[in-house]
């Protein structure tokens, strides 16, 4: 059946709804009007709305009823009807949005300079009239702000950054969660002020001059959650503004350039054409709609791609994106992304939360790649990561696939199943992947040291000699071996390698031999300098660890031994309590507090270091040195 040429096709549309059961909060729905008309077999005759709503649990169907086709939605089972006489009697459903200019001066002049600027009242054209001794009477008469309001359309034009986001969509359960948790969501009646303001309407050649001389100075604009139709239309609204750089146009619904109309509106927006930095997540957007998009953004360095359910790369040409240098796909479908070493000066690539479980050696190498995000997909899974497992090898491949080398990369085990902890903690991640990846010298945010990279590729070769793991070694790995064997086995320059004796003579400067060992307190009192620091309200077992680790890389698992949660530890304060070595009891007294207020350090350079471990003085119970983590009271 073919759809009704009515104007309401192709608009977008916000409902506010009281949410069900009854509450305080409501629910906000985004949706796209793809139909028009009769729908056969109802009493609603010809006044009837088919929408696809953008959050696909919202439909009952995907365009179709009583086995007749009306339209058809992108994603399945996304669909519904409304009456049309929703629009005109609930009050909270608002279709195609304002003008955009007039929204900007809603959301950032009052009610009374609006109508001024708007020419909304007689004297419209007043307050940009030359002020002289022959209308000073009739200014104080009609317009006796107009001081103010001159001088607020003057801050119009020095804006740079200007937000006109919508409310963010709330489900149902969204609510149960806000009740559950004692909180309430903005009131109906504010919900529907902020959607009534929502720019959307489609605008000519006069309206985007007037927005370029209203507001000559952008440089950031955030266009989130409206209700813009289409590319053109953002592309007309942007048309005059060539100062922008950066374009945040989240969670809408943008409907691509389908005539030629549309691509010469894309081709003459000067704002497109400046941008360097542009977010598109959860909008929907394809790689092939990127590839399409691309030619209209030769300045582009940042693009944000979340949350768009993309689950395949094509690779394009060089001059594609050739300026990419960052690109967000996190929360997409993707199992591979080799397709996108085509992209020539990409640096930083975010892949956290896909579906990548291996990854391939690459035929063609990323020539600039720093670094890589990876938490979150089934590469690393916390259930089945072990020293064997074949993560090593997408690891090496990843490494290979890169020139000079993988330099800075995210990943993280995380797991809210606490009755099934990952089969390999944090720290020992850290250890693998610091000794795997020679090139590596960010990890997770926190520089690698020399110190902490001689450590874990000492711990990693000796624990990978152990017989139950050498007969385990796969390829990559192997080759692992072979190198560190060169670096910290080998007996001369002109014998082969030496093989690693994991039965080392005592004294031996083995790994093990220089892990610190410490107790941890938990306190809403700093620890003093005197030999009788204040009573811990918890204490948790000694904890080792390498002293060349940061506080930030350990945090978690220190936390984790206190019984402390991340959100309870938001303010903490963290302590170093050294026991002086000079000091044979309390009441010599001599400790050394230090705060621990940089958590990208080394804690050796703290003093916590191996020196400790066989120390007499520190034989005895209690004598350890500590971390002291102190919560605001």
């Amino acid at each position: 059946m073919s759809q009704s040429p009515s104007p309401l096709i192709g608009q977008r549309l916000i409902q506010i709804i009281p949410a069900v059961p009854p509450s305080s909060s409501s629910t906000v729905r985004y949706g796209t009007i793809l139909y028009s008309g009769p729908v056969a077999g109802t009493k609603g005759g010809d006044d009837w709305l088919g929408v696809e709503w953008d959050n696909p649990a919202r439909g009952r169907h995907s365009g179709e009823h009583r086995g007749v086709r009306y339209f058809q939605t992108k994603r399945e089972g996304a669909g519904s009807f409304l009456r049309a006489t929703t629009l005109r009697e609930d009050g909270a459903t608002f279709v195609g949005g304002r003008a955009f200019l007039a929204a900007v001066r809603e959301r950032y002049l009052s009610d009374e300079d609006e109508d001024v600027a708007e020419g909304s009242t007689s004297q419209a054209q007043a307050p940009l009239a030359p002020l002289s001794r022959r209308n000073l009477a009739e200014i104080d008469i009609e317009a006796p702000n107009l001081a103010k309001i001159r001088a607020k359309l003057g801050q119009l034009k020095r804006l740079k950054v200007v937000s006109l986001t919508g409310p963010v969509e709330v489900t149902e359960e969204d609510v149960r969660e806000l009740e559950a948790a004692g909180r309430v969501g903005p009131s109906r009646e504010d919900l529907i002020d902020t959607a009534k303001s929502l720019p959307g309407a489609e605008l000519g050649q006069a309206e985007s001059e007037e927005i370029g001389e209203a507001l000559p100075s952008i440089e950031h604009l955030d266009l989130s959650r409206t209700l813009m139709p289409s590319w053109r239309c953002l592309a007309n609204i942007v048309q005059h503004l060539p100062r922008l750089h950066t374009l945040h146009a989240h969670q809408n619904r943008l409907a691509l350039p389908a005539c030629e109309a549309d691509h010469a509106a894309l081709r003459s927006s000067a704002g497109l054409r400046s941008l360097l930095s542009l977010g598109l997540d959860r909008t929907d957007t394809s790689w092939q709609d990127i590839q399409l998009l691309a030619p209209y953004l030769p300045e582009l360095r940042t693009l944000q791609l979340a949350g768009n359910g993309i689950d395949s790369l094509h690779p394009s040409g060089s001059d594609v994106l050739a300026r990419l240098e960052e690109l967000n796909l996190e929360w997409n479908d993707l199992t591979s992304f080799h397709d996108l070493a085509t992209l020539p000066a990409l640096k930083r690539l975010h892949l956290s939360h896909n579906a990548i479980a291996h990854i391939a050696p690459s035929q063609r190498p990323f020539t600039l790649l720093e670094h890589v995000s990876l938490t979150g997909n089934p590469l690393f899974n916390p259930r089945t990561i072990s020293p064997s497992s074949k993560v090593w090898e997408s690891m090496h491949n990843l490494d290979s696939s890169i020139t000079g080398g993988l330099r800075s990369l995210s990943v993280q085990l995380k797991t809210t199943d606490e009755a099934s902890p990952p089969s390999m903690d944090e720290d020992a991640l850290r250890l693998h992947l610091i000794a795997r990846l020679p090139s590596l010298a960010t990890l997770n945010g926190s520089p690698v040291s020399e110190m902490q990279r001689r450590d874990a590729e000492i711990w990693w070769a000796e624990r990978m000699a152990m017989p139950s793991m050498a007969a385990k070694l796969d390829a990559a790995s192997a080759r692992t071996m072979e190198r560190l064997k060169n670096i910290h086995f080998a007996t001369t320059t002109d014998t082969p390698p030496a093989p690693i004796n994991t039965q080392r003579p005592a004294g031996a400067l083995g790994l093990k031999s220089q892990l610190v060992s410490v107790t941890l307190r938990l306190s809403d009192r700093t620890p003093g300098q005197t030999a009788s620091p204040p009573t811990p309200t918890r204490s948790a077992p000694s904890i080792a660890f390498l002293p060349s680790m940061s506080l930030r890389t350990l945090r978690p698992k220190l936390l984790r031994s206190l019984k402390v949660s991340p959100r309870e530890a938001g303010d903490a304060r963290w302590f170093a309590l050294m026991r002086s070595a000079d000091s044979k009891s309390e009441e010599e007294g001599g400790n050394i507090v230090i705060e621990l207020d940089d958590d990208s350090t080394p804690l050796n350079r703290y003093g916590l270091d191996a020196r400790v471990r066989g120390d007499s003085s520190h034989e005895d119970e209690g004598q350890e040195d500590e971390i002291w983590v102190v919560l605001p009271s």
